[in-house]
Formats: C-alpha cells, structure tokens, sequence
C-alpha cells in the first residue's frame, strides 16, 4: 500500500497533465500543479471551491439532464448551449431545438477560446458579466475577455479602458496570474499607439507581479514574458531580451489552441524577438506553432493576418534554422523528462507517445542542441537553462 501510494503521489505532482479531484458534491478537494498552470489560477483559489465555478461550461447534454432528473448525485449544472469548457471544450451537444445559452460558459473567457467568432465571444462575456455576483471573482475574467475582443478586431480604442478596468478588478479579486496577462494586454495597445515609455512600465509591472506570486509556469506568464523581451529589445538590452525570450520559450508547450488568443498573441510577440534578435530558427518554430493554431480556430481577427506579415518578413532573413531556439513544442514537452532515468518506451508511455515517436523527437533535439548523445543533451540544456522548465 505504501508503494502505491508514493507511486500515485509521484504521478499525481510529476504529471505534465492537469488533474483534480472533487467529492461528491462536486467540490475540489485537491489538484495537482499542471491543473493550475492550465487554468492560470492557484491552488488556493480552487481548493473548496465547486467544480462548477471552474468549468461552468462544456457540460455534456445526458450529464445536465441527469442532474435535473435527480438520476445522479452532484453540483447543478446550468448548460452553457455552447459546449466550451476550460480544457479546449467538447463537441456542441446540445439538441437542436435548445438554443438558449446562459452566461455561464462565459468564464472560458481566461482561456479566450473563441468558437462562434469574436462577436459571439464578446456577447457570451457580457452576458455572463450581467449574471455575475458584484464579489465574484470572474469578473475580470469576462472584462478581459470582452476587451481582447476588441483587440483582436484592432479597436485599441474600445478595447484598452475595459482591460484597464479588468486590471482593477482582477487586482481586488486577488487574481493576480490574470491581473499580470491583462497588463500584457495592454502592451499592445501602447505599442501600437507607440507609446513605448508606457510599455515599459506595464511590462515591468507584470513581470513583478509573475515574480512575486511564482506564476513563472502559469501559461498566463508567456505573454508576460513575451512584452518584457519586446521592451527589452526596444531599449536594446540584448540580454535581458534574451533571457525573457528564454522564459517565454519554456512555455510554448502550454499555448494550444484550447487558448487561442493569447497563445497567438504570446507566439507573435516571440517571433518579433527572434526575428529582431537574428534567430531565424526560433521564429520559424513560433509562427509554425501560431499556423497551427489557426488551422484549429480560424476566426481571430487580425491575428492570422499579423501572422502572414511576420511570414513575410521570415522569408527575407538568411540564416540556418537549427539551434536551441528552434525546438518544437513536442520537443520542449520532452525536455524535462530528459535527465530522468526514464527509458524512451517509459517517457512514451507518460507523454502518451509510441516509442519510435519519443526517439525521433529526442534525435531532433540533440541535432538542435548540436550533440550526439542524451547524456550531452542533458548537459547542454544545463548550460542553456534549459532545464529548469
């Protein structure tokens, strides 16, 4: 029993995978540090809390209706209409005839996953804002959400006040992982009106906060870290630049296209580092990643057009592809279970990958990283700090 019991914990606070456990009343009793990653909120934040607060959205139709029904015991589910949830979402299960959505899938706001377009984005956040307690903590959730849709469609303008507000909101709320990304946000506001005295502050201001609440693995953190390499570069300290491309890089694995938006947004802003930093390889990995994110969820707004013109200015460098940099996210996902004393069929198995699968990514890292064995790898991810993702 011991045995099994240090084997589960092991799994339970190694996995690269996002796990919780609710009792019967659909309360969180206990979660693993992914889980938070994955949904940028800490430990204390979600602890107590119902499951549904969490993920009030992507309930299925049979699970809603044997709630109501009293078939199964649980927390009262209020179906979103659209099936959403804060793990990319299932299919759309509803009936056809049950067409009236609630508020309630709303809160998949902090992960701006769009699926009905940007408008509907910004609807469903409004909406679920009107429904919402003055002391609930998801407010600033669907201010951020309704600001970034105005972002996406390129209206600063409407956009800027509402993540301002989001800011205060999620600042008296204790969000702090969100309160951080919306002063990201509003970089790019300043940028694009260039206003880079006030870029450099945001991004100061984020950066402290991510330091502060250790939220250097939250994926909220990539967009963070993205403008302050951005801000870096623009006061040309190439070294600070460097090392908050590197922060940002460790988190690529996290930024899919469950998280659209702000996966796109951080991936951009890393490209315009690379690009600006002579690193041919690691922009061409970025916008890979940003490409296929747009074939999974095409209607972002002025993201993908931002995409090709960066594609553009890529095609115009001149310089070899290979380097640490230029690592995919399946290769950075292996990374840490490098130095392991895990076999290639056992990583497989814990990533969910045939072995052949597992041998090829790791020879592609070691030709990026310029050796020939894992033991070298291993080494070098050291000398590049590497291995602390």
């Amino acid at each position: 029993m011991q045995s099994s019991e240090a084997l589960f914990r092991s799994v339970w606070e190694n996995s690269v995978d996002g796990m919780r456990l609710t009792d019967e009343n659909g309360t969180i009793v206990a979660l693993n540090s992914a889980y938070c990653r994955l949904v940028g909120m800490t430990q204390e934040q979600l602890e107590g809390k119902p499951f549904t607060v969490v993920y009030a959205a992507g309930a299925d139709w049979g699970l809603y209706q044997a709630l109501e029904l009293g078939l199964i015991r649980g927390p009262r589910l209020r179906y979103p209409g659209h099936a959403l949830s804060q793990t990319g979402g299932h299919g759309d299960l509803r009936p056809l005839d049950e067409a009236a959505p609630c508020g309630c899938h709303g809160y998949l706001g902090l992960l701006s996953r769009t699926v009905d377009g940007v408008d509907e984005m910004r609807r469903d956040a409004q909406i679920a804002w009107e429904g919402l307690s003055p002391v609930s903590p998801y407010r600033a959730t669907m201010l951020h959400t309704e600001g970034i849709s105005y972002l996406v469609q390129g209206d600063q303008d409407r956009a800027d006040p509402i993540l301002a507000r989001a800011f205060d909101v999620a600042t008296s709320a204790n969000a702090l992982p969100l309160a951080a990304l919306v002063l990201a946000e509003r970089c790019i506001v300043a940028a694009q009106r260039d206003r880079w005295t006030e870029v450099t502050g945001l991004a100061q201001r984020a950066v402290a906060l991510v330091e502060a609440g250790c939220f250097e693995d939250y994926w909220t953190s990539a967009l963070v870290y993205a403008w302050a390499a951005r801000d870096a570069l623009h006061r040309r300290d190439i070294p600070m630049a460097r090392y908050y491309v590197g922060r940002a890089a460790r988190l690529r694995p996290l930024l899919t296209y469950a998280l659209p938006v702000v996966s796109i947004q951080a991936l951009l802003e890393l490209t315009r580092s690379y690009i600006a930093l002579a690193d041919p390889g690691g922009a061409a990995a970025a916008l890979e990643q940003v490409h296929d994110i747009i074939q999974q969820r095409p209607g972002l707004g002025v993201l993908p057009g931002q995409a090709e013109k960066l594609q553009s200015r890529l095609a115009k460098v001149t310089a070899t592809a290979v380097g640490a940099s230029s690592l995919t996210a399946a290769e950075l996902r292996l990374l840490p279970l490098l130095p392991t004393h895990l076999s290639f069929p056992e990583i497989g198995e814990r990533l969910h990958l045939s072995k052949n699968t597992v041998k090829t990514q790791a020879f592609s890292v070691y030709r990026k990283l310029r050796v020939s064995s894992r033991s070298a790898a291993v080494a070098r991810m050291h000398e590049l700090g590497l291995d602390t993702f």
